[in-house]
């Protein structure tokens, strides 16, 4: 009995498992490559709950958030603690989760910090990327549903024990640089833009950028 079953193995020549080994991995490569990446997914949340028709040329597609998913390191993928801790560029994170009133909040946010002279109403480069270009400021996406922010913003408050921050809702913005708290605001109210230009000219006018600078 086992010589028969010897004989029907070996009629399997090892180039068909070869060719079954190459289709399979074929078919793998093919699912990551149209799997959408974690950039595509945060855009497409907010493009597709946005009421601003100025949307896409105040935040466009190739914009340069980075995405955050945790305060500390995970793996292979660093934490807002440590992007934090660096001391030669500034670190810009919003916090949020894609809605329709922080899709308008972001699309400021992110206008007012890099210019947006396309939008109906064209806004330029603050005075703050002005100052220290890519290499001297990066903006961060960290997703918070609205029921954690209590606890992240208690977390933080332990964590940068001087910055005091009294935060109840989101989203709202952060500025770190070399381990502490520059500054940050709670993005709401009526005049958004005017509320970030207001904000990146504090950070670029506080100590800790001047000194950068």
């Amino acid at each position: 009995m086992a010589k028969k079953y010897q004989a029907i193995e070996t009629k399997v020549h090892w180039l068909t498992w070869t060719a079954m080994g190459l289709i399979v991995a074929a078919l793998i490569a093919m699912l990551i490559i149209i799997q959408p990446s974690e950039k595509d997914v945060f855009y497409s949340s907010y493009f597709s709950v946005t009421t601003d028709a100025d949307f896409a040329k105040k935040l466009p597609e190739d914009n340069k958030f980075q995405m955050i998913k945790s305060l500390e390191n995970g793996f292979l993928s660093q934490g807002l603690y440590e992007k934090a801790a660096n001391d030669s560029q500034l670190t810009i994170v919003y916090f949020g989760e894609p809605n329709e009133t922080s899709a308008s909040a972001i699309a400021n946010v992110y206008a007012r910090l890099y210019g947006a002279s396309r939008s109906s109403i064209p806004v330029p480069v603050s005075d703050l990327y002005t100052a220290l270009s890519d290499e001297g400021v990066a903006i961060y996406y960290y997703e918070v549903k609205l029921d954690a922010v209590n606890d992240l913003v208690t977390s933080l408050n332990e964590k940068y024990e001087d910055a005091d921050m009294v935060i109840t809702t989101s989203p709202f913005v952060i500025a770190f640089l070399n381990g502490k708290v520059v500054d940050y605001t709670v993005v709401n109210g009526e005049n958004i833009p005017r509320l970030m230009m207001e904000f990146y000219d504090e950070v670029l006018a506080s100590d800790a950028v001047q000194a950068l600078i």
